[in-house]
């Protein structure tokens, strides 16, 4: 019997999120980070990135992650959410950490 291949969803970044990473020195770090969060959330079923500016303060913007993932439980996305942070924390530089985050959607 032969067996199929589920493709893997594969973030692609804009060049607005490229230009930003570029502006707040992220460039060196973006495929680790990519590489991480493909790794934590492999069975995704979305995926994407986007410059969020805050809409309560003026000039105050940053990298969201944000994927959609079919489980469960809530203790999956806080144990996905702290290998996340963790292993991003590895990746970059401590001052650097600030110009992202991850928010995970559970679609069960």
């Amino acid at each position: 019997m032969p067996t199929v291949a589920k493709r893997k969803k594969r973030l692609i970044l804009s060049r607005e999120v490229k230009a930003f990473a570029k502006e707040r020195g992220l460039t060196p770090y973006l495929p680790k980070l990519v590489e991480v969060l493909h790794s934590i959330c492999a069975d995704a079923t979305r995926m994407g990135a986007e410059v969020h500016h805050d809409p309560e303060i003026a000039g105050l913007s940053w990298l969201l992650f944000e994927v959609e993932v079919p489980w469960k439980t809530s203790a999956q996305a806080m144990q996905a959410n702290k290998a996340w942070y963790r292993a991003t924390a590895e990746a970059c530089p401590k001052p650097l950490l600030m110009e992202f985050t991850l928010l995970i959607r559970r679609r069960p």
